[in-house]
């Protein structure tokens, strides 16, 4: 296999690393936002520097994104998630990756790195000399057990898929991580590369050299994980994503709402530089001969002569219509976010909108989510079947499944046609319909939306053909 620049990232890396900034900055706040200056806010023409910090500092950032995300994952976390297969007094219940944090807790981050940037990736890793082809009794005394690592998006920096026993499995993974040792030298920066040399697992350990003017890294150590004694024949790693969990990059779920959100900031930096500088009015003064610093009073107890007929005094008061522009422009963007978000504001826009609007946009908000949730857990199984095994368990046993039961349970036939007419008008997803009658019910839980779609779409396209047909005949 042909080795890879350590450094060098994915293609899709590239591509979708300045969304994952971009959402992570949003969702983070505006802290973060501002602290980007121009990159989300530009300076205005001939703005100075000490002009640009205050127009930067008036602005609002009204973060709709976090609470949305936020939104999302206390809908799928209302309820504790099913775990099968591990009982509740294990170990890995309770502290999951050797840092105290419960599978419940670490299910919640994944969750929500999968809604907030639609990637993350989870490393089945083993603590202690697994080398050794150690029994469960040594390794519990040693207190050696698999464990579960995360990786945000931006640590996977490269990968790669390959031919192995018949199947496409990823072959080769890059990720980018702090160093254990406090070497000064190398900024506490190292890769851990995941890799199949000859259908074995087998773990690298890249390091960089402290004593080179040029970026130059070496192999520090070089492991391959044993099972039961035995070589692993694939790289325990898994992508978690809102899709199917698979190596390709996936559009982060919030990537429009984070795009409205910027859109909307800079407006209101435009809104209040303009009523900082037009919300009190100038005084003119016209054809008087005051003196070399004479001070000038104003107010209703105060008055000025001249005996200038032509003198005048007066106020400049701009009249809005801009910042009516601006204003409106700022509620228009507002309006997009409470609908990109999904249910956000259901309370609030509750007395505005009609009941059918309201139905739809939690139908819309739920099927999402569901979908989501559905595909962490699916994920989620595969990962900690793996682990389980690994540690003595059976991997068949093992299920996770996260709530989903924030979904409406029933529909009524004035629901269902409400929905059915949205599809139809083109205002609301059929896939999204389908997964809200799977999870009424009204589908059997084995039942496959994509696939029903799919069908349909073949039909549509075949009747349609048909009539093409007819009307050339």
């Amino acid at each position: 296999m042909k080795e890879l620049d350590i450094t060098k990232t994915h293609q899709q890396y590239e591509k979708f690393a300045p969304l994952w900034k971009r959402c992570r900055d949003v969702i983070e706040g505006s802290d973060a936002v501002k602290k980007e200056r121009e990159l989300y806010l530009k300076r205005l023409p001939g703005q100075s520097l000490e002009a640009y910090e205050h127009y930067i500092e008036r602005a609002t950032f009204f973060n709709i994104t976090g609470k949305t995300l936020e939104l999302y994952v206390s809908m799928i976390f209302s309820k504790a998630a099913s775990i099968h297969g591990i009982t509740e007094e294990s170990p890995l219940i309770k502290d999951c990756d050797l840092l105290g944090t419960s599978l419940e807790e670490f299910l919640e981050e994944v969750t929500t790195e999968a809604i907030g940037l639609g990637r993350c990736g989870i490393l089945i890793d083993y603590a202690g000399n697994i080398q050794t082809g150690m029994s469960l009794a040594d390794a519990e005394r040693q207190e050696a057990r698999p464990y579960l690592v995360k990786y945000p998006a931006e640590n996977i920096t490269n990968w790669h898929l390959g031919r192995h026993d018949g199947k496409t499995v990823i072959d080769r993974v890059m990720l980018k991580e702090r160093s254990n040792d406090n070497d000064e030298e190398d900024i506490g920066i190292q890769y851990r590369e995941l890799l199949l040399i000859e259908n074995i697992y087998t773990v690298r350990i890249w390091k960089k050299l402290g004593d080179q003017k040029e970026e130059q890294w070496r192999i520090d150590s070089t492991i391959i994980p044993l099972k039961s004694g035995k070589p692993i024949r694939i790289i325990p790693f898994y992508f978690i994503d809102p899709v199917c969990g698979g190596a390709e990059c996936k559009k982060p779920p919030l990537l429009d709402l984070v795009d409205i959100n910027l859109s909307h900031y800079r407006t209101m930096a435009d809104l209040e530089h303009g009523r900082f500088h037009s919300g009190l009015p100038t005084p003119i003064f016209a054809g008087f001969n005051f003196q070399e610093g004479e001070k000038i009073k104003l107010g209703s107890t105060e008055g000025i002569s001249s005996n200038i007929p032509e003198a005048k005094a007066y106020y400049l008061e701009f009249s809005g219509k801009g910042l009516e522009v601006l204003e409106k422009a700022a509620k228009q963007k507002e309006e997009w976010m409470i609908q990109l978000g999904a249910g956000l504001l259901d309370s609030y826009q509750r007395t505005r909108e009609a009941a059918e609007t309201i139905m739809l946009r939690r139908s819309g908000a739920n099927a999402t989510v569901g979908r989501i949730a559905m595909a962490v857990s699916e994920s989620m199984t595969k990962a900690l079947g793996f682990l389980c095994s690994w540690a003595g368990l059976e991997e068949k046993d093992v299920k996770v499944q996260l709530n989903t039961e924030y979904l409406p349970e029933s529909m009524n036939a004035e629901e269902i046609k409400i929905l059915l007419e949205a599809v139809q008008s083109g205002n609301y997803r059929r896939i999204d319909w389908l997964y809200r009658l799977k999870n009424a019910g009204i589908l059997g839980q084995e039942t496959k939306p994509e696939k029903i779609d799919e069908e349909l779409e073949r039909k549509a396209s075949m009747i349609k053909r048909q009539n093409e047909n007819i009307v050339a005949a």
